[in-house]
């Protein structure tokens, strides 16, 4: 291949990228030239002087094959024509480094100081005009007393332009014409020529001057263009050209894209894709897949530098040294390529490489895909003959089959439709259908009884005009044949010999019966025999594989039909006693499948009288329960949405039961219902739901809830009235009886007789003082007027005051948030509760400290108790069946206000104990969906 010897830049303006490129390049240069300066200091002088130097400078990729091959050439003819040892150097000036002169040269040049300090050069090879220019300006500084030698091709190498002073070469004249010559001589009635180079500057300039030359010579040929393309687009473009068109291959170092490419090697792919035959312009590009033409010996060239080098290393002035001016083309051409294109008439003189190839390298995949064609054929044709003398064997088998598949559909789709009382007829039917078919005498259907020892005969049929007697078939005649059949075999006599020994009365039932051959298949379900078709024959017949297969799919199609039947019959049965269970219930039951339909329902649920609670659609099978919850919920209904939220998890299998009472109708006639839902087990899923009357249950919960109301408010009036006697008698009598006890303290003389009787006086006085205190505190325990006067944050603290005073307990009261408007009902119920819990602390827990929180918060009043006691096992204390009556005072008086009690204690752990009470806004009880019965499990 054509070495690049022009600028070798893809363009003048260069992309920012490559710039970036170059830049980092240059650095890189800089640090290289550091490293081989510090590596290379002790070797300065160290080279020896009796050897010839000798540096190539090229700005042409030294892998292109045609400049490794002139190099090669000039380095040999060089090393054969000096008388010492020659050492050489290839230098590669990337052509982007010449986009922009000034400090790129003179980095480079600093480098190449740098890497070549040590080295003398006698002579350098200046390929392309750039490193010629490089060279003469930098030479002198770089390499002192070197003489330059260059080599140019194209424009710069014209005979009229001046060789720079001081320097030889040679000059290479590329002519076109002789390419373009042979290729229209060999391909006549050529009328276009497709140029095919890359994209770089080099490309461009070699595809300007071709056209330039083509047109002077050929004005009529149509010129085409091919550049600036991928190779992809290459390959598909010449492979679609039109008759009459030739293609002469230039170069391509760049494509389309600005990927870089050494010519040589990217020739084959694209020449292979192309439909008209290539020619090329360099010895290189020959045996790569295109004809020929005239060509650049690239070695005559090597050769030519090689000789001038050599008689500059002898003495001679450069200057002295007549260029050397030349084509340097031959004609050359690849047989293979001839071959290929059918092509002839090689010009006198021309060189043929490839030709020792014979038919079977130029052909052998043609000769290969044809004799695997010729002998694919015959194969066809061998193939083509068997498959005709099966034909009519096929033919008559699948007339067979098709016959055989009619009976058994026609069986199968019998006994699936027709209903039970029909399928006698049916299976008559089948019968004489199957005894004209096979050209059997007889078939029979038996069934083993419950001890599978026994069998009956169900069903029959013979032909006309035989004797055969099948009801003469006794079952302790069979048992060889009944333990086959029960183990799955299929049994088949054929003749008397079949029979083994010891089952020799089966012969003789048989031939009571008019049989003479028979064969027997078992009749199957769910992998249980429970039944047999006998195909019968008066004569001796051979009943062969093929003919076993179909009968024994007949009796698995018979088996199936009637196993389908059975669980027909029984899942009708299975029907009509679930309708008639749910019938009996009195609950209101649903059963759901897992989108909420209803599948089944009893009587007593479509009679309710639909209300307002669960919509008014009236529930049937069919009609979606979700839906109808779900409409009763946007309506309005609690209850509903409710239902709706559990359903959906127990078909979800998110919950394992469900469970909520609720009310239906309105007062006076109002109902309550126990609505319970269970899962459905198995694959399809589903709820069972019923609806139970609780009215009963309800009013009597109700009827119990007002007497304990009723009780624990007779109980405070009576604890008031108690209080009051307390403190407005017994009290009073005790501070009077305390006055009489000082008066009579005071009238007692001063005498040391009457001292004692002033100490017990005295201490009369002071017992009547405590025992009027604890009057005085036990009656505003029964009844404390702070909490009517001050209200139950002041009450609480001086309860939390006495309890610390009397029990000597550390107590800590945090009032937060109450509501001013709290209710009395609240207020009082909080109080006893307060009371009863630090009662119990003191009586139980053994705590050192005691802790009592009130607080507002999410529209409930929240009081809590703690102690740092022993502690007890909450839930064995819940479980017991006698709870204590403080517990029960407390949660009787919290239902009453709609709250709730909980319970949290360890042993050794302490105990808290939390009263919750909602209050509305205006600090009234509030009544929500648990007050009214609502309650959720699962």
């Amino acid at each position: 291949m054509k070495p690049r010897l022009h600028a070798g830049r893809a363009s003048n303006e260069a992309s920012p990228l490559r710039m970036l490129r170059v830049r980092a390049f240059l650095r890189r240069i800089w640090f290289a030239a550091l490293v081989i300066f510090v590596l290379n200091v002790p070797r300065l002088n160290a080279e020896p002087n009796d050897q010839y130097g000798i540096l190539f400078i090229t700005s042409v990729d030294p892998d292109q094959a045609g400049l490794a091959t002139l190099i090669d050439e000039a380095r040999s003819r060089i090393q054969d024509g000096v008388d010492r040892p020659a050492h050489f150097d290839v230098e590669y000036l990337d052509p982007y480094l010449f986009t922009r002169r000034g400090d790129n040269e003179a980095r480079t040049a600093a480098f190449l100081q740098v890497k070549y300090a040590h080295q003398r050069f006698d002579v350098i090879i200046a390929i392309g005009p750039e490193p010629l220019t490089f060279a003469g300006k930098y030479g002198p500084q770089l390499f002192p007393g070197a003489s330059i030698v260059s080599l140019l091709q194209g424009p710069a190498a014209q005979s009229d332009s001046p060789r720079p002073p001081g320097t030889t070469g040679v000059r290479m004249v590329l002519n076109f014409v002789p390419t373009l010559r042979v290729a229209l001589d060999q391909n006549p009635g050529t009328r276009q020529v497709v140029l095919v180079a890359g994209s770089s500057r080099d490309d461009k300039e070699m595809l300007q001057e071709a056209r330039n030359e083509f047109s002077g010579y050929a004005p009529d040929l149509e010129l085409v263009d091919i550049t600036d393309n991928s190779v992809d687009q290459f390959q598909s473009r010449l492979a679609k050209l039109e008759p009459g068109s030739v293609i002469v291959f230039l170069n391509l170092t760049a494509d389309g894209k600005r990927e870089e490419y050494i010519g040589a090697r990217v020739l084959p792919v694209i020449a292979q894709a192309a439909n008209r035959p290539m020619y090329g312009i360099s010895s290189e590009q020959v045996g790569r897949g295109v004809v020929g033409g005239s060509v650049i010996d690239m070695r005559e060239v090597g050769r030519a530098v090689g000789a001038t080098a050599l008689r500059v290393l002898k003495g001679e002035n450069p200057e002295a040294i007549p260029l050397t001016t030349g084509e340097f083309q031959h004609y050359m051409f690849d047989a293979r390529e001839i071959g290929r294109w059918g092509l002839d008439g090689l010009p006198p003189g021309s060189i043929v490489v490839n030709e020792k190839d014979g038919a079977w390298v130029l052909y052998k995949w043609k000769m290969i895909g044809l004799s695997l064609a010729v002998l694919l054929e015959m194969l066809l044709i061998l193939l083509f003959l068997r498959m005709s003398i099966q034909r009519k064997h096929a033919e008559r088998e699948v007339a067979r089959m098709l016959t055989v598949e009619k009976l058994e559909s026609s069986l199968a789709a019998t006994l699936i439709q027709l209903p039970e009382e029909m399928a006698n007829a049916a299976i008559d039917r089948g019968f004489r259908h199957f005894i004209e078919f096979f050209g059997i005498d007889c078939v029979g259907l038996f069934e083993f009884l419950e001890d599978e020892s026994r069998f009956r005969l169900l069903h029959h049929r013979c032909a006309q005009g035989t004797q055969l007697r099948m009801s003469r078939l006794k079952p302790e005649e069979f048992k060889w044949t009944t333990d086959q059949l029960l183990h799955g075999q299929t049994v088949v006599v054929r003749t008397r010999a079949d029979v083994p020994q010891e089952a020799a009365n089966v012969m003789s039932a048989v031939s009571k019966a008019g049989l003479r051959s028979f064969a027997g298949v078992p009749l199957k379900a769910a992998g249980r025999v429970f039944g047999a078709l006998f195909f019968s024959s008066s004569k001796e017949r051979d009943w062969d594989s093929r003919l076993l297969t179909e009968l024994q799919t007949i009796a698995n199609i018979m088996g199936s039909g009637l196993e389908r039947a059975r669980a027909r019959a029984a899942l009708t049965q299975s029907e009509q006693l679930k309708t008639a269970i749910l019938a009996s219930l009195p609950a209101l039951v649903e059963v759901l499948d897992v989108e909420g339909n209803i599948t089944m329902i009893n009587s007593s649920a479509v009679m309710f009288a639909p209300d307002a609670t669960f919509g008014r659609d009236v529930l049937l099978p069919g009609v979606n329960y979700f839906d109808v919850c779900r409409k009763a919920a946007e309506q309005g209904s609690q209850y509903a949405r409710t239902a709706l939220q559990g359903l959906q998890q127990l078909c979800s299998r998110a919950s394992s039961r469900f469970e909520m009472e609720y009310p239906s109708g309105s007062a006076p006639q109002q109902r309550w219902f126990h609505m319970l839902a269970v899962p459905l087990i198995g694959k399809q899923g589903g709820v069972v739901v019923s609806h139970t009357d609780v009215t009963g249950r309800k009013e009597a919960e109700l009827a119990r809830i007002e007497i304990s109301g009723r009780l624990i408010l007779a109980q405070e009036e009576e604890r008031a009235r108690i209080a009051r006697e307390l403190h407005d008698d017994i009290n009073q009598k005790l501070g009077l009886l305390a006055i009489d006890i000082q008066q009579l303290q005071q009238h007692l003389p001063e005498s040391s007789e009457q001292a004692q009787a002033q100490a017990g006086l005295s201490a009369l006085f002071d017992k009547t003082n405590r025992i009027s205190g604890d009057v005085q505190r036990l009656s505003h325990q029964l009844h404390s007027s702070r909490l009517d006067y001050l209200g139950l944050p002041a009450a609480v603290r001086r309860l939390c005051e006495e309890f610390a005073a009397q029990h000597h307990i550390f107590t800590e009261c945090v009032i937060r948030d109450l509501p001013a408007n709290v209710t009395r009902d609240i207020n009082l119920c909080l109080f006893r509760v307060a009371q009863e819990c630090l009662s119990n602390t003191a009586k139980h827990s053994g705590a050192g400290r005691a802790r009592l929180e009130l607080q507002y918060e999410g529209a409930a009043i929240r009081m809590k108790v703690s102690d740092d006691g022993t502690g007890f096992n909450a839930e064995q204390a819940g479980a017991r069946k006698e709870p204590g009556l403080g517990l029960i005072s407390m949660r009787e008086r919290l239902r009453l206000v709609n709250g709730e009690l909980l319970i949290h204690s360890r042993a050794g752990a302490g105990t808290d104990i939390t009263a919750v009470v909602p209050v509305k806004d205006d600090g009234s009880v509030t009544h929500n969906a648990s007050s009214e019965g609502l309650r959720m499990a699962g």
